[in-house]
């Protein structure tokens, strides 16, 4: 319950609108990334979110072009520490 809180503190429960399913539509057409992918991408983008945490490819790049700090956790740790020191930093 306690790391459920933690997470509750960090992450946002977004509805899913039809705004955000035309956004996404436009990300996946552009970055040929999963309709999945592209709603979490076009969420960020809307909620002007600190950063997407991701292993997947795609969707990193796909969210690195549209302008989203992205964290890859297999290979961002010491950038990801940082972040949460700091979440308003490039």
């Amino acid at each position: 319950m306690a790391q459920f809180r933690r997470a509750r503190d960090v992450l946002d429960l977004v509805p899913l609108s039809a705004k955000l399913v035309r956004r996404s539509w436009t990300l996946l057409l552009r970055h040929h990334i999963y309709q999945a992918d592209a709603i979490q991408v076009a969420t960020g983008l809307d909620r002007r979110a600190d950063g997407l945490l991701t292993s997947d490819g795609p969707l990193l790049r796909a969210a690195a072009a549209e302008g989203l700090r992205v964290f890859d956790p297999e290979s961002d740790g010491a950038k990801i520490a940082e972040a949460r020191r700091s979440p308003s930093s490039p």
